[in-house]
């Protein structure tokens, strides 16, 4: 094997794999933040790459494509796929800051009513303790509500901030 065939396919290859990384990499919510430094970044990138790359390589045998065209297709897909993955990222990381004050709620609700079922054993705590859950519930998010109308403004404009990213990256 010469130089220029082991280049050819192990390096495309191992480019793409950092390609679809480094797009992870941007919209990720820790990663993608605007204050982590992009030599950090990169660097980061690279060693992931670096170290996944023989797993990936002896495990899954990839074919670099031969044409500049097809290998130019194959980026924008790899980074699609790690823009796509960093953004679910950014979605499970949301969806936890929105459900988190109820969360709470709910689990301080039954810690204290299993504190209660151990102090008064004679106590029917389900008949107890499924409406109070339910009143609790509904109390917290009628006062969370108004926060969370400014946490989405933050939110949407911080998406769009990062779709303007994104698009700025492709051009």
């Amino acid at each position: 094997m010469d130089f220029f065939d082991l280049l050819q396919n192990h390096a495309a290859v191992f480019l793409l794999m950092m390609t679809r990384i480094s797009g992870m990499f941007l919209i990720a919510p820790f990663y993608g933040s605007q204050n982590i430094p992009i030599y950090f970044r990169a660097g980061a990138c690279f060693a992931i790459s670096l170290v996944m790359f023989p797993v990936i390589d002896q495990n899954y045998p990839i074919e670099a494509p031969m044409s500049l065209f097809a290998y130019s297709l194959s980026v924008l897909s790899e980074m699609f796929v790690g823009w796509l993955i960093g953004f679910v990222c950014y979605i499970f990381l949301t969806g936890v800051q929105i459900a988190m004050p109820i969360t709470f709620a709910i689990l301080l609700t039954n810690v204290s009513l299993g504190i209660l079922a151990r102090t008064m054993p004679q106590m029917n705590i389900f008949v107890v303790g499924i409406p109070m859950q339910i009143v609790i519930g509904t109390f917290t998010l009628a006062i969370v509500i108004p926060f969370y109308i400014l946490f989405l403004d933050v939110l949407f404009n911080e998406m769009y901030g990062n779709i303007t990213i994104a698009l700025r990256a492709i051009q």
